[in-house]
């Protein structure tokens, strides 16, 4: 499965170069970890570079390959997105992140996904 996924945010975006990583999780059972299958690292885009027809406060337009085979038949696919404001892999203060679910299925072809600051 592809996907593409556009991370946007509301408020005041990141500087252009700051660290994003999108994932898509398998978040079927509830009372354990979720199982990434898929994981992109990127950066973000200027956001005043505009592309025609792009969604406000867009960050950036990821293309995400997802295993055909999740490790189960009827998965929970979850989209997550974090741009890492001080360069860590660790969520701190002032990073952006998905705050709600994002459910993907074999059959989502594109998704755009909100980040929020954190505080």
């Amino acid at each position: 499965m592809d996907l593409t996924v556009s991370v946007v945010t509301r408020g005041p975006a990141p500087a252009p170069g700051t660290p994003l990583r999108v994932e898509v999780r398998d978040t079927t059972t509830q009372d354990a970890a979720a199982v990434v299958l898929a994981r992109v690292d990127t950066t973000t885009e200027d956001p005043d570079v505009a592309v025609p027809g792009a969604p406000a406060g867009l960050l950036a337009t990821v293309q995400v390959e997802v295993p055909d085979a999740p490790a189960t038949p009827a998965a929970d696919l979850t989209v997550f997105a974090h741009v890492s404001t001080n360069g860590g892999e660790e969520v701190t203060a002032g990073d952006l992140l998905t705050v709600q679910s994002y459910p993907a299925t074999a059959d989502t072809a594109e998704l755009q996904v909100e980040v929020v600051r954190i505080g």
